[in-house]
């Protein structure tokens, strides 16, 4: 029998993600490169691999747990318990709700998305719309559908997938504040100083020099989105 929190989880994260390769589609037409695939960057590129890896292991095991139970590929038959029935399907509307909004940044974002950074590319700093409250929105919900995945499909290999998944998401957003500082200087500062990085931040943080912020672009700059998955 099909599970239906299953299938839900299942169709959001490969949506999301058909979404993202269109996308770069999209990216590699207009620029005529591979870039937007393949990070330049070296600290980036080491961690691609396993992040790539990570993102098959979610794709694949929801989709195994939709019909496959009491399986250690699939969905465990404590999982079919109806006292934890709806705390799955809770999980699963929430993941919807998390790929809903993770649309709105991508529209906000603009030509400005990309899933890795890419140096020299023309781009700006945004700063609007959920970017106003934190510094990476989309790895943020990305983060969070998941965590959902992983309530509406107990597995223990998509839960080692996840984990994977929360620690890279961490580092390449490191690597990109890193990039992005370097590239806006004092914009980029006072930016940081009032926004957090998953969340919103409750105090701003004093900074040395805070000019006002302009969003025009020094040098050649890049913007990621997921990578800001990202």
């Amino acid at each position: 029998m099909l599970d239906l929190p299953a299938t839900l989880i299942a169709a959001t994260v490969c949506s999301y993600w058909t979404i993202v390769l269109l996308k770069l589609a999209v990216v590699r037409w207009r620029q005529h490169k591979t870039g937007a695939l393949v990070p330049r960057l070296s600290t980036e590129r080491r961690i691609w691999p396993v992040w790539i890896a990570a993102i098959v292991a979610w794709h694949a095991i929801p989709l195994f747990a939709t019909i496959h139970h009491g399986t250690w590929y699939g969905l465990p038959n404590w999982a079919l318990a109806e006292a934890v029935r709806p705390i799955r399907w809770g999980a699963a509307l929430l993941g919807l709700g998390c790929f809903a909004a993770t649309v709105h940044c991508w529209i906000v974002m603009g030509r400005n998305w990309s899933v890795a950074v890419l140096p020299g590319q023309t781009k700006q700093l945004v700063t609007n719309g959920p970017f106003a409250l934190v510094r990476h929105p989309i790895y943020a919900l990305s983060i969070l559908l998941m965590v959902c995945s992983v309530v509406a499909v107990p597995n223990l290999l998509l839960a080692v997938a996840a984990a994977t998944h929360l620690t890279l998401m961490r580092r390449k957003a490191q690597i990109e504040e890193q990039f992005l500082a370097g590239e806006f200087g004092d914009a980029w500062q006072l930016y940081a100083s009032r926004t957090g990085r998953f969340l919103p931040r409750r105090t701003p943080v004093a900074v040395a020099r805070p000019h006002l912020l302009n969003h025009s672009r020094r040098q050649p700059s890049s913007r990621s989105s997921q990578g800001s998955g990202t």
